[in-house]
């Protein structure tokens, strides 16, 4: 019985590193393309962000609260449009500003 406690316990933890590994691999990359000089916006770099957003609440097994933050800040501050994001690079700043926030409250896994 321990052991089945223990191993519940394991991944649960590893579903939570996992969490936050995505996260910060997507909103890394916002924060990188959005920071560049000339910078080539792919519909890739919001989608991946959308489709996170999308499956975060299921992953979220424990129901982190830290985690649900992270996933609000990214729905409220980089789900932008991506014609916005290549057209403007006023909303490019902000949106690169943004990821860089929300990435320092990511902790790596």
């Amino acid at each position: 019985r321990a052991q089945i406690t223990k191993a519940v316990a394991e991944r649960q933890a590893k579903m939570v590193s996992d969490c936050w590994t995505r996260m910060r691999e997507v909103v890394g990359r916002i924060a990188d393309q959005c920071s560049k000089e000339k910078p080539i916006i792919r519909d890739s770099l919001i989608d991946n962000a959308r489709d996170l957003v999308n499956v975060l609440g299921g992953l979220n097994i424990t129901d982190d609260p830290d985690i649900n933050a992270v996933r609000a800040d990214i729905e409220n501050r980089l789900l932008v449009p991506v014609t916005q994001l290549r057209s403007s690079p006023v909303t490019q700043a902000r949106v690169a500003i943004s990821a860089k926030e929300i990435l320092e409250r990511i902790p790596e896994c």
